[in-house]
């Protein structure tokens, strides 16, 4: 049976969706071929890929953007994750597929091209694929595009990840001018992509732990024992389920702020509380299979054999926590 934990990231495993181009962008952008470059629009431009908008939003706005300023017919962004490079996003003028599928082997993108960039950080434009370095592949063989361009993305010098573009049938697309304001545009952008990323591994490790916290409260509170945690002025921070029961609230979570006073022990009860308490945390050490009597409802009476100890958090601040076996026996009449 699939975890709560793995039913939340299931999502994240698949390898790719797409997105139809139809999807409305910036249409600011009416550049053409061989034209200035407006810097109004592009200003506007990256203002729009900058907002506040969900993360696959953002890199279709991006890839599209970027196809219409460049005029190239496909483009790729490679981001790196976990210590490997991750392929994030492939867009064409008809289609945006996002997803995360490895560099390595990729058959759809110029690898050695794109490892190259990653190594020297340097921009690379090829025409007819006339080109002295050691990085035609299988990729060139079998699709020979006429122009292409990889750009490494930097924030604040250092790589934040690598723009691929490429136009199939047409040659000198991508001027200094484009490779300029792309530089520009995937600067500002890799600022927010960064940003979202740093969001969604928050979101993860929130998500793992509130998995873990529903975990632990499952398995105390299946436990028999009794168990509860307080903090240096033996006030109570949480206990399970048995004990709620036997202080008489209905749910773990109300004895938080609670002392012994606001339970139903008598005074002297209480005052030994405390004063085994403070023992505990003065002394460094447990008290191991202590029987401590307790009067119950009814019929019955006994004790509990406890172990109590003590916690120092990383702050420096006392706990202590007692866990416990109850022992009864029949009262005499």
């Amino acid at each position: 049976m699939m975890s709560e934990l793995e039913q939340s990231h299931s999502l994240d495993s698949k390898a790719s969706k797409a997105l139809t181009a139809t999807t409305s962008i910036d249409t600011t952008l009416d550049f053409a071929l061989g034209t200035a470059l407006d810097l109004s629009a592009v200003l506007s431009a990256a203002q729009s890929i900058s907002g506040s908008m969900p993360p696959d939003q953002r890199l279709f706005k991006l890839t599209q953007i970027i196809l219409r300023l460049s005029g190239g017919n496909l483009c790729a962004l490679v981001f790196p994750e976990k210590a490997t490079w991750q392929v994030q996003v492939i867009a064409t003028t008809q289609i945006t597929e996002i997803g995360i599928e490895p560099l390595a082997n990729h058959s759809r993108l110029p690898v050695k091209l794109i490892e190259h960039v990653i190594k020297t950080q340097s921009v690379v434009v090829i025409d007819h694929l006339r080109q002295l370095l050691p990085i035609i592949d299988e990729y060139f063989v079998h699709n020979a595009p006429k122009s292409l361009l990889c750009l490494p993305i930097l924030n604040q010098k250092s790589l934040a990840g690598v723009l691929y573009i490429q136009h199939q049938s047409a040659s000198d697309v991508f001027t200094s001018d484009h490779i300029s304001i792309l530089n520009f545009l995937c600067a500002q952008a890799s600022i927010s992509i960064e940003n979202d990323r740093l969001y969604q591994r928050s979101q993860l490790a929130l998500q793992k732990a509130n998995y873990s916290q529903r975990l632990l409260r499952k398995v105390i509170d299946t436990i028999p024992q009794v168990i509860f945690w307080k903090d240096q002025t033996s006030t109570y921070l949480g206990c399970n389920q048995n004990f709620a029961n036997l202080a008489g609230i209905q749910h773990p979570e109300e004895i938080l702020g609670k002392t012994d006073d606001d339970l139903p022990w008598s005074k002297a009860e209480a005052d030994a509380l405390r004063a085994s308490d403070q023992k505990v945390m003065a002394s460094h050490q447990a008290e191991l299979h202590r029987v401590e009597p307790r009067r119950q409802p009814m019929v019955l009476c006994g004790g509990w054999k406890s172990i109590k100890s003590h916690y120092v958090t990383k702050m420096g601040q006392y706990m202590v926590f007692w866990a416990a076996m109850k022992i009864l026996a029949i009262a005499k009449k």
